[in-house]
């Protein structure tokens, strides 16, 4: 084996297939090298165990896939990993694409960064160190790469974009065993049926939020696969690995009404009749009754919208161009074809205030949502927000807790709005989630989207998450805020 490629081992409840790592392998076998994608989780493989596959197997590559909350575990293995001198350790994903060559002044064993989207870097990169050509000319040819010079310096190449997603031809599936993933919660906790797959039809991100790291890692222009290539990774997936349900992971699915006309249309024309869903968000200002009656007649069932504040301020501050009235109706219209639809929000963005994120629990439990997810505000490496509160000094990447990137029940907020503690921030998550959920119309309607016991079992884990991460008591002991609509909005 040429390349072992792994997803590190991560406590998120959300065990999802990394397809980024699948399509990476198929990049690698067009060119004709051998590889081994390794879940760390789903197949409960610690570091030790790496290193001793690594040995037995003359590796000469490995590569890596880091999110932020995945820094220590990167960190560790780095370590162990250096004795082995003729190993390269190539890094990649949102956490080594938002930090570039800066990742590794903090992790010196690094030897490359492919930044962005790898599947023209990183089969040629590949190639250059089985070769073992790595002189200048060859690395600084090579696009999206972090690289030392002879000199020892640290060099970011420019980096580009795949232009024909279908080009790239689906991700290598067989490397990852779908069906497997079938014992963990899907992407949003629900589904019809069993095993799910995810499915990627568009890559790119036109807008510019300033929290968000979608065009960091796949660029501003919004590039489309043909309905086509979908449908031919669908009946595969159906046939190869009994896939009964498919969530689109897509950024931008509905942004072109060509796109999704194109994909429903070739969905119906192949007689395709499962569930389908939206577990990612879109824009709910991109849609139209044309939109949705199309993806009501291809089999989808549910949607995922971004709306992140209910304060004009915040949302401001964000750049999120989203204007609440039309949000609201744009819900309305999805309600009025029979989606179940689900809303994200952001608490605790910089500068925020608690009447502020009052007002966003308050407005979230005005509109016609069948579920609502509120996460802590995280600063991811590459977004805008980032870069000012590095410059503001309220964040250090040298003394940063990686681990608590992630709104999870582990996890501390790693930044917290000034005036405001903690403790104060994870109780109001507490409180959004006890207020919008203990409602007799929500708990009705998740008791029936409950499809298995299995189902149940997730929810029941999450539920208790967020009890004992979150909700602690107050100083007068009470465990939770009562929303207050006066004072001062942000």
């Amino acid at each position: 084996m040429d390349v072992l490629l792994i997803k590190p081992y991560t406590h998120i409840s959300n065990v999802l297939a990394p397809l980024g790592l699948a399509y990476l392998s198929t990049a690698l076998k067009k060119n004709g090298i051998s590889s081994k994608v390794l879940h760390c989780y789903k197949d409960d493989v610690d570091i030790p165990r790496i290193i001793e596959m690594i040995k037995q197997q003359n590796i000469k590559c490995v590569g890596v896939t880091v999110c932020s909350n995945d820094h220590l575990w990167l960190q560790r293995f780095a370590e162990v990993l250096e004795p082995l001198e003729d190993v390269k350790l190539v890094l990649g994903g949102p956490h080594a694409t938002g930090l570039g060559r800066r990742l590794v002044k903090l992790i010196p064993r690094t030897d490359f960064i492919v930044r962005s989207e790898g599947e023209i870097a990183f089969p040629i990169l590949v190639r250059a160190i089985l070769n073992g050509n790595l002189n200048d000319q060859t690395l600084q040819a090579i696009p999206n790469l972090v690289w030392r010079n002879s000199a020892g310096e640290l060099l970011e190449n420019a980096v580009g974009f795949p232009p024909n997603l279908d080009s790239l031809q689906m991700p290598d599936w067989g490397q990852l065993e779908p069906q497997k993933f079938q014992k963990y919660a899907p992407h949003g906790g629900f589904s019809k049926a069993a095993p799910v797959a995810q499915l990627i039809t568009t890559r790119g991100c036109p807008y510019s939020c300033r929290y968000c790291a979608a065009y960091v890692m796949n660029g501003k222009k919004i590039r489309m696969r043909s309905g086509e290539s979908v449908v031919e990774e669908m009946q595969y997936l159906m046939k190869d690995h009994g896939i009964r349900e498919f969530h689109i992971e897509d950024d931008n699915f509905t942004f072109y009404k060509e796109h999704v006309v194109n994909v429903c249309s070739a969905i119906r024309k192949a007689g395709i009749k499962v569930p389908l869903g939206i577990p990612n968000g879109v824009r709910v200002d991109r849609l139209d009754d044309e939109i949705c009656a199309e993806m009501k007649s291809a089999g989808f069932y549910f949607f995922s919208i971004g709306l992140e504040s209910g304060s004009v301020t915040t949302l401001k501050k964000m750049k999120k161009a989203l204007n609440l009235d039309k949000a609201k109706q744009g819900i309305e219209l999805i309600r009025k074809y029979g989606f179940r639809v689900k809303g994200f929000f952001i608490l605790g963005y910089p500068n925020e205030t608690r009447q502020g994120i009052l007002e966003t629990i308050e407005w979230s439990k005005s509109l016609a949502l069948d579920q609502a997810y509120y996460s802590i505000y995280i600063p991811l490496p590459g977004t805008p927000e980032f870069e000012s509160l590095e410059e503001e000094g309220m964040i250090d990447i040298n003394n940063c807790k990686w681990e608590d990137f992630y709104t999870g029940k582990f996890a501390d907020p790693p930044y917290i709005p000034d005036g405001m503690t903690a403790r104060e921030l994870k109780r109001l998550v507490s409180y959004a989630y006890s207020s919008f959920y203990l409602r007799p119309r929500v708990l009705l309607r998740m008791g029936a989207d409950i499809a298995s016991f299995t189902q149940f079992k997730h929810l029941a884990k999450r539920a208790t998450s967020l009890a004992s991460g979150y909700l602690r008591p107050n100083a007068s002991g009470e465990g939770s805020y009562r929303a207050s609509r006066t004072g001062a909005s942000t």
